[in-house]
């Protein structure tokens, strides 16, 4: 390794550049600017060698194969200045160019740097470095970036591309059924719908039968059929023997849902203000009940023994086990 070597090289910027075959790095700076180069030394077999000890020369030179000195009259084209670091193994080189490379044959510039003995005055042969090449424009807006030209695409290159669209497409279509995936989860299964449509036929039938019980001819045979039940309930009533009646009544009330009860509560209301001591007077009116002594007439007796179970039926404590008090409006 030569022990002076090019550390840093700055510039305004760098380009690509290549030439027979032969690629390169331009650094393009501009006409009079400085620009800085670190130089370096490395350890040598040579005495104590640093910067302090020797002299920096630095020469023009075009870029070409035997790098030509490049020619001047009066005014070298360049000019440099040196700052050498306190342990003498790195030097900082001020650089400025003073010829543009339109000037020259549009050839590239390098920098030669050379050291001398700073007592001798002797030129070390290995103390000897070039830069890499050098364009130097007149101002900074000349410097554009210049865009690639499109290479010609070979088979393989659109092989290559549509493989990467093919694959770009599938992945796109992948995301697609996984989101399609995901909503059909959330649709409900078929057994719910078969059964949610056998809900639906079912509350349908409630309706279109209640419907149908609403009608005029219903509502007769519903009458009619009031009238028998109520027959058979007297019927079987009587069939309980006397001992047995209460406790019977009491247990069939109490597993009465509210709704029932509210409609026994009603129907005992009718028979009570509406009932069965009116029709007596009514029929006694008309003549179709016999004349009968008070004490001891059969139907005055039986009419008090219905009078009576009214009485115990009606009270709250039938009604609503919960309830101790008698109804108001009973008069009890």
């Amino acid at each position: 390794m030569n022990p002076l070597h090019i550390i840093k090289q700055n510039s305004l910027s760098q380009e690509k550049f290549s030439k027979n075959g032969v690629h390169k790095i331009v650094h393009v700076v501009v006409k009079n600017t400085s620009f800085i180069i670190h130089l370096g030394l490395c350890k040598t077999n040579l005495r104590e060698i640093n910067f302090h000890r020797l002299i920096l020369e630095a020469i023009l030179l075009y870029d070409c194969d035997d790098f030509r000195f490049v020619d001047y009259v009066k005014i070298s084209p360049i000019e440099f200045k040196t700052h050498t670091n306190e342990t003498g193994d790195q030097c900082s080189v001020e650089m400025r160019i003073k010829v543009l490379t339109s000037q020259l044959e549009d050839m590239f510039f390098r920098i030669k740097f050379m050291a001398y003995d700073a007592i001798t005055k002797m030129l070390v042969p290995s103390l000897v470095t070039i830069t890499e090449p050098i364009k130097v424009i007149s101002k900074p807006d000349q410097l554009k970036k210049k865009t690639p030209k499109s290479k010609k695409r070979t088979v393989s290159d659109l092989f290559v591309d549509t493989l990467s669209r093919i694959e770009s497409q599938q992945i796109e279509q992948q995301k697609l059924l996984e989101k399609l995936s995901s909503k059909t989860e959330k649709l409900p299964h078929p057994n719910d719908i078969a059964i949610s449509n056998q809900t639906l036929q079912i509350y349908n039938s409630k309706t279109t039968s209640q419907n149908h019980q609403n009608t005029p001819n219903n509502q007769n045979q519903h009458q009619d059929d009031f009238e028998k039940e109520f027959a058979n309930l007297m019927t079987s009533y009587a069939h309980i023997c006397e001992e047995d009646r209460a406790s019977k009544i009491r247990k069939v009330i109490f597993h009465l849902t509210r709704p029932d009860s509210e409609q026994l509560k009603e129907i005992l209301d009718l028979l009570w203000t509406e009932g069965l001591q009116r029709e007596l007077r009514r029929d006694s009116r008309a003549g179709a009940m016999r004349h009968c002594s008070p004490l001891d007439c059969s139907y005055k007796k039986e009419l008090d023994k219905i009078e009576e179970f009214y009485k115990e039926f009606l009270s709250s404590s039938y009604l609503n086990p919960n309830v101790n008090s008698m109804p108001t409006y009973l008069g009890y």
